[in-house]
């Protein structure tokens, strides 16, 4: 019954997930065969690069034995044990069964909001000519922008795609942060700026289908003082085709998390799983077909916590 359920797996990960090679089918059957019940699946995870180690260990370690069997075990062997490894397309599977918030491309909860700041770097705002607002200001995603995984379609949008890199945060039930992120504000610049000059509201140029392109998701109960402080804070990097083009550290926000959050308490109808984006550094720029797309979100020790790896289509 044991070997039925793992050809099982098998079959799902080589028609399902992605092409798989006889050699890494075979492979992947003499890691479970010898002791398929044993602990011995895990090893390969505590032998991850540190970073990788840091981002699965800990979760993957709480899983059931059977749960990491099955399904962890393939996608460690598929990324990082074989001549045909995918890394990338592994993370995302193992980000997809760790988060608690995707499951299948579904998020969590079906009325969730995804509140963003604008202008919260100053920088920012001077590449694009505003003034910075004396106090938080947001906008208001639906949770149907979300895209998980997957190119970016960049071609069949009518107008001009922007990238924004942001943290993205994990609201709990006390309005903390429950879980952190890296996101792409995805944006029509074109339109935005068409909509400004009209004085209407630039909905259109902010809530495309997927518009807010989000990371894996990784627990973290800091405190927002903690997402910018200098001794344990954290930094965006966001590479276009192999180039960096936003790098900031959240210290360098003039409008803070805490301060968005407090703002937003006085009013707005937030609820537990709701994602704060938290805002831009300077560096945006325009998005075109086949451009590489890697986003990070690391610690001041270059632990990454979060990343987005994908191209524009």
């Amino acid at each position: 019954m044991q070997h039925v359920r793992a050809r099982e797996i098998l079959a799902m990960l080589e028609k399902q997930i992605f092409p798989a090679s006889h050699f890494e089918l075979q492979l992947l059957w003499q890691f479970y065969r010898p002791k398929p019940w044993s602990m011995d699946h895990t090893l390969p995870f505590l032998k991850m690069p540190h970073p990788l180690q840091g981002r699965y260990q800990e979760r993957f370690l709480n899983q059931p034995a059977t749960v990491q069997f099955f399904f962890f075990a393939p996608a460690y062997v598929f990324s990082y044990s074989s001549r045909g490894s995918c890394p990338a397309q592994g993370n995302r599977l193992l980000d997809r069964w760790l988060d608690p918030v995707f499951d299948e491309g579904c998020v969590h909860g079906s009325h969730m909001a995804l509140w963003c700041t604008i202008r919260t770097f100053s920088k920012h705002a001077i590449e694009l000519g505003n003034q910075q607002p004396p106090s938080p200001v947001f906008f208001v995603k639906p949770n149907n922008c979300i895209q998980r995984t997957g190119q970016i379609p960049v071609s069949s949008h009518i107008g001009e795609v922007h990238h924004e890199i942001e943290c993205v945060l994990r609201l709990n039930q006390q309005f903390e942060p429950e879980a952190i992120a890296v996101g792409l504000d995805l944006t029509d610049r074109l339109v935005q700026s068409e909509l400004r000059s009209e004085q209407l509201p630039w909905t259109k140029g902010k809530c495309f289908k997927s518009s807010a392109y989000i990371g894996g998701f990784r627990d973290w109960h800091g405190s927002f003082e903690d997402l910018v402080s200098e001794e344990s804070g954290f930094k965006l990097n966001l590479w276009v085709n192999n180039t960096l083009v936003q790098s900031a550290w959240l210290s360098e926000m003039t409008i803070t998390p805490r301060a968005q959050i407090e703002e937003l308490k006085t009013w707005a109808p937030i609820a537990a799983g709701d994602y704060l984006f938290t805002g831009t550094p300077s560096g945006v720029g325009q998005l075109h077909p086949n451009d590489s797309i890697y986003a990070t979100l690391e610690d001041r020790e270059g632990t990454i916590f979060s990343s987005i790896e994908t191209r524009c289509k």
